[in-house]
């Protein structure tokens, strides 16, 4: 199916594919949040969010596995010289052959060369993993888009949940910055970027005088944040909360997108899920695209995240919206068209285990 690239529009499919019908550096930001290697498998029905969406179930496993497809797609990786990671894909190979590790990472090679490829020369592009991940991802980056193009590796630090007694309790995530060139005039809006002083700064007075009698005024906004985000997660009753497994607070992808963009610009979300990105973007006069490979993703973004703020539904490309495109779409990608027939189903998954029998396999829930 002929997929046209159009701002403002949620694209139903591998964000790999989608991605390489994007015009050269088009994109002001790139914000993902992609499936961590973090070994997890998620089922989640979301008539648990308390938002009484209709029962549905969606399997997202988070679960990375050394198969045919992972072989082909590191030796596809290693051989794509314009590639600058395809050396540290080979060196991977050496040093985790055969891994769950080698499999993540070279599929990251290959979308974040296509992001690079697409971002503005004065752009950003912020990715957030877990500490599993995230140094794989940063040697990946640098290889990408360039040692001196780094910014800032970003800790989200959080608190809630259980607490380990066998060691110090994991309770941040990392967010890598880079910009596309770092002497052009990329955005950075530091005013957006500040919190109120500490009473114990001193700054918290009309101004103070240094020992040497140098005198300091206080921004009327306060300091400018650091590295360390002290951003709670999303509190199981906040009406925020959607059920979706991996959601992240929007005050954290708020700060993201006011920190590296201006309104009007474009923010593209590859790995759009519950839609965190989307919403933040919208509602603070950004345009934006979002890709996920789940449909039910999308017209959940429609629905719970920018209906209920009086924003306009954004059209969802790469479904079907008649017979005849549904025919299509069955006749160029039978698994595409399998997950989204399924996801139309209350109740109902698309398994996972994709075998080419012309049937269409669902999983239910009791």
């Amino acid at each position: 199916m002929n997929t046209p690239f159009a701002p403002n529009t949620l694209y139903y499919g591998d964000c790999f594919d989608i991605m390489s019908g994007f015009p050269d550096g088009y994109i002001d930001l790139i914000c993902l949040d992609p499936p961590f290697n973090s070994n997890e498998k998620y089922n989640k029905v979301f008539k648990d969010s308390g938002l009484h969406i209709d029962p549905q179930i969606k399997a997202f496993d988070d679960v990375w596995l050394w198969d045919n497809t992972s072989a082909e797609r590191v030796e596809r990786v290693k051989n794509a010289v314009a590639n600058p990671a395809s050396k540290v894909i080979a060196g991977f190979e050496g040093f985790i052959p055969r891994s769950k590790m080698l499999s993540y990472t070279s599929y990251m090679a290959e979308r974040l060369f296509m992001m690079h490829r697409i971002l503005k020369d004065t752009g950003s592009i912020y990715l957030h993993c877990d500490p599993y991940a995230s140094h794989y991802l940063k040697l990946v980056m640098d290889a990408i888009f360039g040692e001196k193009n780094f910014r800032n590796e970003i800790v989200w630090h959080y608190t809630g949940g259980g607490r380990s007694k066998t060691y110090f309790s994991r309770k941040h995530d990392i967010i890598l910055w880079y910009v596309r060139n770092v002497t052009s005039d990329y955005q950075f809006n530091i005013d957006e970027m500040r919190v109120p002083y500490k009473p114990t700064s001193g700054y918290a007075r009309v101004g103070i005088v240094s020992q040497s009698g140098k005198r300091y005024t206080p921004h009327p906004k306060g300091t400018p944040v650091d590295d360390v985000w002290d951003i709670p997660i999303i509190n199981p009753m906040s009406d925020e909360r959607l059920g979706y497994p991996t959601q992240k607070p929007l005050a954290l992808y708020e700060r993201i997108i006011k920190a590296s963009s201006n309104p009007g610009d474009l923010v593209l979300d590859p790995f759009a899920g519950c839609g965190t990105t989307i919403e933040a973007a919208k509602k603070n006069g950004r345009d934006v695209i979002g890709i996920d490979i789940l449909p039910f993703a999308l017209r959940l973004i429609n629905r719970y995240r920018l209906a209920p703020n009086g924003i306009t539904p954004l059209p969802i490309e790469g479904v079907p919206v008649d017979m005849d495109t549904a025919r299509q779409l069955a006749k160029a990608a039978p698994f595409k068209f399998q997950d989204w027939t399924i996801s139309l189903i209350d109740g109902l998954a698309s398994n996972p285990q994709k075998v080419g029998d012309d049937g269409i396999d669902g999983l239910c829930t009791p």
